[in-house]
């Protein structure tokens, strides 16, 4: 479609410019050239902002994971992958299994 535009241009540039009016031939042609310009970064913009949001949520995520490891059993060393499934349940499900046996996840039988 893009190459279709630029030979229409080219096309209406050489058909002006065989009557003689130079001016009209150079208006048109920064014309075609800003509204190209243009159409070029509306087109990159989705592209540019799936880009952006995408290393923002990445790199969100890994500094997430890199933070949660080091709170699990086995510390900094620890595989992230079992040592935030050991955090999930260390402080998620135990403490609520804890809570719905004894009443309470600190109290002195806990």
């Amino acid at each position: 479609m893009g190459l279709a535009a630029l030979l229409g241009v080219a096309a209406l540039l050489l058909v002006y410019s065989m009557r003689g009016q130079l001016s009209s031939v150079v208006s048109a042609s920064l014309w075609a050239l800003l509204v190209l310009a243009v159409l070029s970064g509306v087109a990159a913009y989705p592209s540019r902002a799936a880009s952006f949001f995408d290393a923002a949520v990445t790199t969100a995520i890994g500094t997430v994971q890199a933070g949660s490891s080091t709170l699990a059993v086995g510390g900094a060393g620890a595989d992230p992958a079992r040592a935030q499934g050991a955090l999930t349940v260390d402080s998620i499900l135990y403490q609520g299994w804890l809570r719905g046996e004894l009443g309470s996840s600190d109290s002195p039988a806990a």
